[in-house]
This record gives C-alpha cells, structure tokens and sequence, in this order.
C-alpha cells in the first residue's frame, strides 16, 4: 500500500514539475492581472506589490527549478569543456 503511494506522489510531482517548466507564469492573483494596486483610483494609480506591475507571477516552484536545471546544464557545459580530458 505504502508502495503505491509513494510511486503515485512521484509521478505527481514528477508532473508537475514538467508542467512549471513548460509553464512557469501565471496571473497574478493580488491584482487579477490588472497591474495595479486594489485601492487605486483614477487619480492615484500604483502598481501592484506582488508582480510589480507586471500581471504575472511565477507558479510555485517554477524559479527553484530553472535554477536548478540551469545549474545542472552549466555544470555539464563545465565539466566537458574541460582540457585536458
């Protein structure tokens, strides 16, 4: 029993880990992808907080994972760009 779920919770993460790499942005929920502050009038516009203006935010996970596989794919580059070897 314990097996099955442990295989199911890696598929799942698995998952959702190619679907944050293929789609790491996502509307900004502070904002509702408007951009601005929730209190700003007409006269007063500020920027949202949360995405700086942007509308879109990354989905969780997303920034640690392309870091990691950037760092991977550097590490590599490294290692076979060595001389000598």
């Amino acid at each position: 029993m314990n097996a099955h779920l442990i295989a199911v919770l890696a598929l799942v993460a698995g998952g959702y880990a190619v679907w944050a790499y293929f789609h790491p942005w996502r509307d900004c929920p502070r904002c509702k992808a408007t951009g601005r502050n929730r209190l700003s009038t007409d006269r007063r516009r500020g920027k949202c907080r949360r995405c700086k203006g942007s509308r879109e935010v990354k989905t969780f996970g997303a920034q640690l994972l392309h870091r990691a596989v950037r760092s991977a794919r550097d590490g590599w580059n490294n290692r076979t760009n060595r001389k000598g070897w």
